[in-house]
């Protein structure tokens, strides 16, 4: 399955600092989680309401409702959340 989350940070000047945790840290966080394959981080090259795409493989719906998902700050943005707008997700 596919896990994708889209959002947008606009604060250009912690953008740096954004990209470092969540291309980072937050990235690392996930994988740890069972059920988590792969992860990846894009940002659009053009102008868009959400220009920050993440595409994570997971193996089942079941991981975002076990407790080591949870437990590691899933679906949040780990203290960076009163700073990202636009925020969607969707399971394929």
């Amino acid at each position: 399955m596919i896990y994708m989350v889209e959002c947008a940070f606009p604060h250009p000047e912690r953008e740096q600092a954004w990209n470092a945790y969540y291309g980072g840290e937050k990235l690392d966080i996930l994988l740890s989680v069972p059920g988590f394959i792969s992860s990846q981080r894009f940002c659009a090259i053009t102008d868009t309401p959400a220009p920050y795409l993440a595409i994570h493989s997971v193996r089942d719906a079941a991981v975002f409702e076990r407790t080591s998902y949870r437990d590691v700050g899933g679906g949040t943005f780990g203290g960076w959340d009163d700073l990202v707008t636009n925020w969607d997700r969707n399971l394929f």
